[in-house]
């Protein structure tokens, strides 16, 4: 779904492929896709460079520097495939002859991002979201349509199923409906403290997972070894690049969009890993 949506209902999308496919799909299988929508951002780069700007004003120069990495987020989670534990066999305390630990998706995240930094936020909350086989609605700032609309087009270019991602830009009103809507089963947010505390209460109210990423700017530690006037040139400098606001990602990035079971067996199942 693309498009501006009014505050209700939402799109039926949020059901989409979940409990079909894409969930059931080998890591493997969906690291190709994820593979697929890098190559595919770095083959937009020119369009993304030239609307990031316009959004936001981001210089062109540090636009096409940090494009140029987008598309390494994905191949790096992509990679994980090969070797983060999605099985492993589990000690019995209890009984049963067999046991295994599973990660499993957790389901459909809504993934709500700002303005700023769009692409990049797209990539940290898109890829451990799809490879752990979750499906998604992304939720984009209206401020900044931009991204969002070249990541949908991107889906459909690259073949990824109906329902896997699922795109729209919209304000706070359709952003609480998607926080609210139990077809949801995490909400992964960038954003401002205020709104940070609201999709919590609303979380914790209908006992939901989320992961929040909130405002908190130009934080900085001086030692009392440093020069103090070449802390200022150094935090001055920064705070001109994308309004000091960074990101990281890595393992723990893929962790919030699985959730374990543990299932006993009296015969070890055919899947059974080792």
């Amino acid at each position: 779904m693309q498009g501006r949506c009014r505050p209700a209902p939402l799109p039926r999308a949020p059901s989409g492929d979940r409990h079909r496919a894409w969930p059931k799909m080998s890591p493997a299988e969906r690291a190709g896709y994820l593979r697929a929508i890098g190559e595919a951002v770095r083959e937009r780069s020119d369009d993304i460079t030239r609307i990031w700007p316009r959004e936001s004003g981001i210089l062109h120069g540090v636009a096409q520097a940090m494009i140029g990495g987008i598309p390494d987020a994905y191949a790096y989670y992509a990679d994980l495939a090969d070797t983060f534990v999605f099985e492993e066999p589990a000690t019995l305390t209890a009984g049963g002859k067999h046991g295994m630990i599973s990660r499993e998706p957790v389901g459909v995240v809504g993934a709500i991002i700002p303005w700023n930094a769009p692409m990049s936020l797209i990539a940290y909350k898109l890829a451990p979201a799809l490879l752990a086989g979750c499906t998604v609605v992304l939720k984009g700032s209206p401020e900044a349509p931009g991204a969002p609309y070249v990541m949908a087009e991107i889906a459909e270019q690259i073949g990824l199923p109906p329902g896997v991602l699922n795109v729209l830009t919209a304000d706070r009103e359709v952003s609480e409906s998607l926080v609210r809507d139990p077809r949801v089963d995490k909400i992964a947010f960038t954003g401002s403290t205020a709104a940070g505390r609201r999709i919590a209460s609303i979380m914790g109210e209908r006992i939901g997972r989320y992961t929040l990423e909130l405002g908190g700017k130009s934080a900085a530690v001086i030692l009392d070894d440093m020069d103090i006037g070449e802390a200022a040139a150094s935090l001055s400098g920064a705070e001109c690049f994308l309004s000091g606001i960074g990101r990281e990602g890595g393992v723990d990035g893929l962790l919030p969009y699985l959730e374990n079971k543990t299932m006993i067996f009296e015969e070890k199942p055919s899947t059974y890993p080792g």
